[in-house]
């Protein structure tokens, strides 16, 4: 599963509109390409945060935007479209008023490989980048070589240096500082060598 969470603010002096835009890659197949095992969209919610209180938020209906996606792009309401291999997502929020904060939150399934990578290119300034790698269907980091790489200006053992591994099975790292548009973070991992 592939999920990126996230807020807007409106740092103007005026209302704004926000675009957003998600893509997952639709390349690997599976023989048996069950609805549960699809790559696509699973979950998506956006809204307006309210200070001190849980953000309140509008999940969108999946199918309804695969179908606008499918026939025709409709701005008002976004699209999921499938083409060339890649699932892209596009919407725009409502209005989001000055110094207001609007929460993201976007899951996905994309297949991968036993050895392969991932990578995160974030389209807009971010101020702060947490990463969570987290491992499932009893895989372990003994049994998985996983291999992290910033690809912005912050150097690589001070990157490696974030990670928290305290939880099983999980690691989290975090960039706390300003990231540019197009920068981002790959994640690449390989299967260990039986020994």
């Amino acid at each position: 599963m592939v999920s990126t969470e996230y807020e807007v603010k409106n740092v103007s002096d005026v209302e704004r509109e926000y675009s957003i835009a998600s893509w997952l890659d639709d390349i690997i197949k599976l023989e048996r390409n069950r609805d549960n095992h699809r790559p696509g969209f699973t979950h998506i919610e956006v809204g307006p945060k309210i200070s001190n209180k849980p953000s309140r938020t509008f999940s969108l209906n999946i199918p309804e935007l695969e179908e606008h996606g499918a026939t025709h792009k409709n701005e008002e309401k976004g699209a999921i479209d499938r083409e060339e291999g890649v699932i892209n997502l596009q919407l725009r929020t409502g209005p989001i008023k000055p110094n207001e904060i609007w929460y993201v939150r976007i899951d996905g399934t994309q297949i991968m490989r036993t050895e392969d990578h991932f990578v995160w290119n974030l389209i807009t300034l971010t101020q702060k980048l947490d990463i969570f790698i987290e491992l499932s269907g009893g895989l372990t980091f003994d049994q998985l070589s996983v291999y992290p790489r910033e690809m912005h200006h912050i150097g690589h053992k001070a990157f490696l240096d974030t990670r928290d591994n305290s939880t099983p099975n999980t690691w989290k790292m975090k960039i706390d500082h300003v990231l540019l548009p197009f920068q981002g973070v790959e994640i690449r991992w390989a299967p260990k060598p039986v020994q």
